[in-house]
């Protein structure tokens, strides 16, 4: 409905927008397209995935964000349909993106989040130490990557995780 909507009033911009054109009025024209813009930038920026709670508080958010001047990119992969209620999930995203926004607007300085997951058919062992063992059939010339970007990421404070469950290993790293 909504979009039956947004179309509907498209047609009439448009439409207006071709007559300044044909009057020469390119200045008023420009001053209407940017106009436009700013309402649409303003608008929720789209499906974020198949399930409309998830659209609308990802929207929702996700806007704040902007106008606060933060850059977010985001990657939500969900059903339409999950196992949660709609009020489950709602608490449950509306805690973690309020909490996440705050969290941002306060904190001083260049921050990096770098999240990297992918799927493994072999097991990795991730010791106390958070090293991990090598599975590459040249282990002496394996195995130094991890323990390089520990370095880096230890000399600016930051944190770096190692995760591995279900067949998918995840690094996270927080400077």
């Amino acid at each position: 409905e909504e979009t039956r909507r947004q179309r509907h009033e498209m047609r009439h911009h448009l439409t207006l927008l071709e007559e300044m054109l044909s009057q020469r009025q390119d200045s008023r024209a420009s001053d209407y397209i940017r106009s436009l813009l700013s309402e649409v930038e303003a608008l929720p920026s789209g499906t974020y995935s198949d399930n409309m709670v998830i659209n609308a508080i990802a929207g929702h958010y996700l806007n704040l964000a902007k106008a606060e001047g933060v850059r977010v990119d985001a990657n939500i992969k969900a059903e339409k349909e999950l196992s949660l209620r709609d009020e489950e999930l709602c608490v449950l995203l509306t805690n973690l993106l309020e909490n996440a926004l705050e969290a941002c607007l306060v904190s001083k300085g260049d921050h990096i989040l770098i999240a990297c997951e992918n799927s493994t058919d072999m097991p990795v062992t991730i010791a106390q130490d958070g090293t991990i063992s090598t599975s590459k059939s040249d282990a002496d010339n394996h195995g130094y990557g991890i323990s390089a970007m520990r370095r880096i990421v230890e000399k600016h404070c930051g944190v770096l995780e190692l995760s591995c469950a279900d067949g998918r290993f995840q690094i996270v790293i927080t400077i």
